[in-house]
């Protein structure tokens, strides 16, 4: 069995879509930076590290902000007991 398989040969039934040669892949030669000492890099994570906690609290405010306008404009106006999660009964008269 293995013989006739042999015989057979292997087709690609996609070949007339592939293009017969591919483009060779032009890259740049890898050039690394020369090292800088450890104080620039410490230096450079430490701005960075400024720069993500300075991020973090302005988005921590503006949640604070936009809870704030979002109780104010939407909160406020729902009846009593709506947000506490109490039951709505009507009032006796």
């Amino acid at each position: 069995m293995e013989n006739r398989l042999r015989k057979i040969p292997l087709y690609n039934a996609l070949d007339g879509d592939m293009p017969r040669r591919r483009a060779k892949l032009q890259l740049e030669p890898l050039q690394l930076a020369p090292p800088a000492a450890t104080d620039e890099h410490l230096a450079a994570w430490e701005e960075e590290c400024r720069r993500v906690l300075e991020a973090t609290r302005q988005v921590k405010a503006q949640g604070r902000e936009w809870d704030a306008w979002y109780e104010q404009t939407y909160l406020r106006k729902q009846p009593p007991g709506l947000l506490e999660g109490g039951t709505l009964r009507p009032r006796r008269k």
